[in-house]
């Protein structure tokens, strides 16, 4: 007997307020202090959640060189991630 996968209705996450960057990489970024998630949406429309993010590392990407790499060496793969619906 074929077992087909089931489709999971979508996670609803709160709204986190994005500011748009200047950045070859990233569309956008916000960060909730009070429940510390850094919400980053690039440049292809997707957007992921990242949680217990500490609100320097959300500073820090705010000001750094470049949001991508930073992105990449800081935060992506060390915090639990949550993608979201195509935010375009």
């Amino acid at each position: 007997m074929e077992v087909k996968p089931q489709k999971m209705a979508p996670v609803v996450r709160p709204y986190i307020p994005v500011n748009k960057i200047e950045s070859s990489m990233l569309q956008a970024f916000g960060y909730d202090a009070q429940r510390k998630v850094l919400r980053a949406v690039f440049k292809n429309g997707v957007g992921y959640d990242y949680d217990d993010v500490p609100a320097e590392l959300a500073d820090s990407l705010a000001k750094a060189e470049s949001a991508g790499k930073f992105i990449n060496q800081y935060i992506a793969r060390r915090f639990t991630t949550h993608k979201l619906e195509t935010l375009k």
